[in-house]
This record gives structure tokens, C-alpha cells and sequence, in this order.
């Protein structure tokens, strides 16, 4: 999961729109697949979406 998150960040970091997309479409994925194998509580499964797309949303609007 930290790893997933990671190279999403770099990604978005990199400027690479396409890739860090895909990327966090992919995380959030895995961290929701968590979730439902009870893995991680239903709040950080929140928390952590949220804080991603924090940081991808500038990135998404700044190359629109």
C-alpha cells in the first residue's frame, strides 16, 4: 500500500498526467480492496483517497 502511494506521488510530482492517472485510479483501487478484506479501518481508507487526490487534483487542473 505504501509503495502504491508512493510512485503514485512520484508520478503526480513528475508531471507525467497520463501515467500518474492511471496510477492513482490503481491505488485507489487497492486501497478500497483493502477495505473490503479488512485490512485497513473504513476512515483511513477515506483519509488516504482523500489526501491522493488532493495532490492529484492540481495536477489534473494545471494540465487541462
Amino acid at each position: 500500500m505504501k509503495t502504491m502511494l508512493k510512485k503514485s506521488v512520484a508520478l503526480i510530482a513528475s508531471g507525467e498526467k497520463d501515467a500518474a492517472q492511471e496510477a492513482v485510479r490503481e491505488t485507489q483501487s487497492f486501497i478500497g480492496r483493502l477495505w473490503k478484506r479488512g485490512i485497513v479501518h473504513k476512515n483511513k481508507m477515506r483519509r488516504l483517497q482523500s489526501k491522493l487526490m488532493k495532490k492529484f487534483a492540481p495536477a489534473q487542473k494545471a494540465t487541462a
